[in-house]
């Protein structure tokens, strides 16, 4: 189908796209498709919904995206192929949830790609998992005070941040963050939960996870290898109100080019202690370990003390002695 214009789903009506449909929007940059009542995308693997620009030599920004406004009352998307747009997704201020049974508001087993962004969420959120979401200008997730569950997501080659959060406590569980240009995840201003997530071989320059102001996240069995920063814990200013305090667990932090944790611009940093222990650090060495920080130690006016002790023999593994 050629959508020629706007497609818009009224507050009270049920949009139901079957297994197979392409939807083509061929009206230019500004053309969307609107959620204000209820939009159900019923594709398969075998056979995706897909929707996509009509143009000849497509690119992203050919068209909006699909916009879920603040009345919508169910989205539900699974096993479809949304490209070429300026937001593939963005969700707009919502009160919905949905715990995982996809019924509600969700998004499942979808690929997101070739677009500004893929999925744009300000204030909602969605439950999103088992998506391939990639080949993005600028973020590939982008989160304003919402908390959305990411869970089992591919999330690779964005032209800037893989995840980027900012007023958020998401869930990020499982996901693979990979090839990103600048940070796999960028985080400010909230206590997000991210666990048993691979984290690797993003930006040359920049971190796994960046830890930005005021923000206390959970940070457990993540893999962080590949990148300049393994952990960076960096506010933008110093003061006691943007120091932020990551807990970081469980977690195997190696082979980052320059430093594996790197903490720096603390408010009374010397009487900050940040919590990095019972990690994997690729060694049971504490001096190897050690050179590889960089905190108090290597700055004692604006870095913090990160306390590694308890560092285990392997990923997952036992205490190690400490040497």
């Amino acid at each position: 189908y050629e959508v020629l214009g706007n497609l818009r789903v009224p507050a009270g009506v049920t949009l139901t796209v079957p297994v197979g449909v392409t939807l083509k929007f061929d009206g230019g940059a500004g053309t969307l498709l609107q959620v204000d009542g209820s939009l159900v995308v019923q594709g398969t693997a075998v056979s995706p919904v897909v929707i996509t620009s009509g143009q000849l030599l497509p690119a992203a920004d050919d068209w909006q995206g699909i916009y879920v406004s603040s009345s919508a009352t169910q989205v539900v998307i699974e096993h479809a192929e949304i490209r070429f747009a300026d937001r593939g997704i963005e969700f707009a201020t919502n009160a919905l949830t949905d715990t995982g049974a996809c019924d509600t508001f969700c998004v499942r087993n979808s690929v997101i790609e070739r677009s500004r962004y893929g999925l744009y969420i300000t204030g909602a959120s969605p439950w999103l998992e088992g998506n391939r979401i990639r080949n993005t200008t600028n973020s590939c997730v982008w989160v304003l005070n919402g908390s959305p569950t990411l869970i089992d997501n591919v999330i690779e080659d964005s032209g800037t941040y893989g995840v980027f959060l900012d007023g958020s406590d998401s869930l990020l569980e499982t996901n693979l963050i990979q090839y990103n240009a600048y940070d796999g995840i960028r985080l400010t201003n909230g206590s997000p939960t991210i666990r048993d997530n691979t984290i690797w071989n993003n930006g040359g320059s920049y971190a796994g996870i960046t830890v930005r102001d005021a923000s206390n996240p959970l940070i457990t069995g993540n893999t962080l290898t590949g990148q300049k920063y393994g952990m960076q814990v960096y506010p933008t200013s110093r003061s006691a109100a943007n120091n932020s305090y990551p807990v970081v667990n469980g977690n195997a932090i190696y082979g980052n080019s320059t430093y594996d944790y790197y903490a720096y611009n603390f408010f009374d940093a010397a009487n900050v202690t940040l919590d990095a222990t019972g990690n994997w650090w690729g060694t049971t060495h504490a001096a190897t370990i050690a050179a590889k920080i960089y905190d108090n130690h290597e700055h004692t006016t604006y870095s913090p003390v990160v306390d590694f002790q308890d560092y285990l023999d392997g990923f997952q593994g036992s205490p190690a002695a400490q040497t």
